[in-house]
């Protein structure tokens, strides 16, 4: 920065301090703004702190600022706060003897209650300790009947799940057989069995899920949870319990039989008619196949037989041209020569004859290639439907490829586990084997 710009800046300075004091500081902006060389923010700032300063000064001459009161206000408070003090005591003391008046008859109270607590404390527990021993026993056969009900349910599960698999069989055999073509999709007893087997093992399933599920709310059913009012209650509700419980598992396992049963018979029934509709599907494309083989023949000889009237026909005709051109030779014989003799009878006889063999022939071989035409399109046909009849015997073999997977299955998986002896309630309560 030059030195006369410095010098600008001092003047600048004086310049505001001067107006200040006289009271001109409209006319510091205009000034500032007059000067040439001028970074605005710099004046500004020089101007903002001579004020302040000035400011200062000011206020200091003129005295603290504030509201000053009198000797008798000042005497009046005085007494106010004596007066006050005063009162505040009077009102502790009050407080004070209240409180001790108080904490003697919270004392004896607060004793009196605790002896009857105690009292009642000590009547509570002999009353709970009654019926512990009653809610032990209880338990104990409770547990065992859980444990029991359990082991049934898990066996239920478990006849569940091994529905699943031919379930899915069955499914996949439908699929497959929906694969067929053309006169081959029918609703045959296959298609009725396999619809039946589905239906069976749903009932099945939902009679199995039906029992699992009342098996599992009858287990959470017979905790007793609201012993400390209802105990009573609890051991007749617990012995009510295990009672249903006892007959919910007799009714699982003859569930389990049923099912067991339903199933068996039912994947026999699918079986027989899979291997009865393959049978006939098999006799049936054997015949078919019989069939083609005899066509194919036939319209092998009748090919033949269309190729020997054909050279016959070709056969026929050097004799008629001959015949022709020798009747036309004895047009032009003169005079009475051009009679009817026998040789032109004979002649005339023999184109007559010729024409009619050329039109049988002609005529014979028309209905050979039509016969032949009609053979060939029933050929085709066979064709198609050899083809859709081996396309159902394959689906109808894979079919009993894939139920050969429930052999592997045991059916005697829906019964696995299953207890041999129903348990027995006495009317104590005790369970016994």
């Amino acid at each position: 920065m030059s030195v006369l710009r410095i010098t600008s800046y001092f003047y600048i300075c004086r310049r505001t301090v001067a107006m200040l004091k006289l009271g001109k500081r409209s006319l510091i902006k205009k000034h500032v703004q007059s000067v040439r060389y001028k970074p605005i923010s710099l004046l500004k700032g020089l101007v903002c702190l001579v004020s302040r300063g000035i400011a200062v000064g000011m206020a200091a001459l003129n005295g603290k600022p504030g509201q000053r009161c009198s000797v008798a206000e000042w005497e009046s408070s005085n007494r106010l706060m004596s007066n006050t003090a005063a009162q505040s005591r009077l009102a502790s003391q009050r407080i004070r003897q209240e409180g001790r008046a108080l904490r003697d008859e919270t004392a004896n109270k607060t004793q009196w209650d605790k002896s009857d607590s105690s009292r009642r404390l000590s009547e509570r527990i002999q009353e709970v300790s009654n019926w512990k021993g009653r809610l032990e026993s209880c338990a104990q056969d409770v547990d065992q009947e859980i444990k029991v009900l359990t082991k049934i349910k898990e066996e239920a599960e478990q006849a569940l799940s091994a529905t699943v698999v031919p379930l899915e069989v069955s499914t996949e055999c439908l699929t497959i057989r929906e694969r067929r073509r053309g006169r081959e999709l029918l609703i045959d007893p296959v298609e009725a069995e396999l619809r039946k087997e589905v239906e069976v093992i749903g009932r099945a399933q939902r009679s199995l899920q039906q029992r699992i599920k009342k098996a599992f709310q009858r287990l959470w059913s017979t905790t007793p949870q609201q012993w400390e009012q209802f105990s009573r209650y609890n051991v007749s509700r617990a012995e009510k319990e295990m009672l249903a419980s006892l007959q919910l598992r007799e009714d699982i396992i003859l569930t389990i039989a049923q099912v067991q049963n339903e199933l068996q018979a039912q994947y026999i029934s699918t079986n027989f008619a899979l291997r009865k509709q393959a049978h006939h599907l098999q006799q049936a494309y054997d015949g078919l196949l019989w069939q083609q083989k005899t066509t194919k023949e036939e319209i092998a000889e009748l090919e033949r037989d269309i190729c020997g009237l054909e050279e016959d026909l070709r056969a026929k005709e050097a004799p008629l041209k001959l015949v022709h051109t020798r009747l036309e030779n004895r047009t032009m014989r003169p005079g009475v020569d051009l009679c009817q003799d026998q040789v032109q009878c004979g002649l005339l006889d023999e184109a007559k004859q010729l024409d009619g063999t050329v039109t049988s022939l002609k005529q014979k071989l028309s209905q050979a290639q039509h016969s032949l035409q009609i053979l060939k399109q029933h050929e085709a046909c066979m064709e198609e439907d050899l083809s859709c009849k081996s396309d159902a015997l394959s689906l109808e073999q894979q079919s009993l490829e894939t139920r050969k997977h429930l052999a592997n299955v045991s059916r005697d998986q829906l019964a696995s586990g299953t207890v041999t002896s129903l348990t027995k309630s006495t009317r104590d309560g005790e369970l016994q084997p």
